[in-house]
């Protein structure tokens, strides 16, 4: 990696192009640097290494400065072609009323504090569906789509459709949407799913702080036992 002297190193190049623009008639110098600007990114992309361009604008002091960065292996190149667009971009900015002090600079850059690097996510923990409780919540359950979804009566836009794996079975609630969302699908995941009770059985759904959706993970064996059938009693605080 280059270096300038002990400790101070560089792994970028930056080139600036700056100027000042004038607040009058509403800030048009402003403007038409942008409009200069805009023109000039087709040929200022073609720059071979190009690894950022940023524009910085200072309302306070009136500064404008387009600021391009390149690996440092890579910038002597671009400065052999004399920074093109560089001459033609500063000749058009030159021109326009109000712009002043058009100057360039090269220098190098280098973060001191790279950011910490993302939390690594953990991987959802499936839910065997033979461990499901009337109070159970927060699960991600996975299953075989057993049948198709039935439509509640009685109830508007409520379907039910029976889920299993390698344990055992248990009855799903869905709303159209989320019945519309498994179309199809041989096998299905509930993510943030929790338990309802239905009559005092045991109903298997997700709310909007959830998701259900497909999934290719398909069971090669599904369990016999059905969670749903099971009737729980309500009992009553003293």
């Amino acid at each position: 990696m280059p270096t300038i002297c002990a400790g101070v190193e560089f792994d970028t190049i930056a080139r600036e192009w700056r100027c000042k623009w004038s607040a009058d008639n509403d800030k048009a110098s402003l403007v038409e640097l942008q409009k200069a600007l805009t023109e000039a990114m087709a040929e200022v992309g073609k720059v071979a290494g190009l690894r950022d361009v940023r524009r910085v604008v200072c309302g306070t002091c009136n500064d404008f400065k387009v600021v391009m960065s390149l690996p440092a292996d890579k910038f002597p190149a671009w400065e052999e072609a004399k920074f093109a667009p560089e001459e033609d971009f500063l000749a058009a900015i030159k021109k326009i009323s109000g712009v002043s002090a058009v100057e360039t600079q090269t220098y190098t850059t280098m973060p001191v504090k790279k950011p910490a690097p993302p939390p690594k996510l953990k991987k959802a923990r499936t839910f065997y569906i033979t461990k499901l409780k009337p109070d159970t919540t927060g699960v991600t359950v996975e299953g075989n789509v057993l049948d198709e979804p039935k439509a509640v009566e009685g109830k508007t836009n409520i379907f039910e459709v029976t889920i299993g794996d390698k344990g055992g079975k248990v009855v799903c609630s869905l709303k159209d949407f989320q019945k519309d969302a498994i179309k199809g699908a041989k096998a299905v995941i509930l993510r943030n799913a929790r338990v309802i009770m239905v009559k005092g059985h045991i109903r298997l759904t997700v709310d909007k702080w959830g998701k259900i959706e497909g999934s290719d993970n398909v069971a090669e064996e599904v369990g016999e036992k059905n969670v749903s059938e099971t009737e729980f009693e309500l009992v009553k605080e003293k």
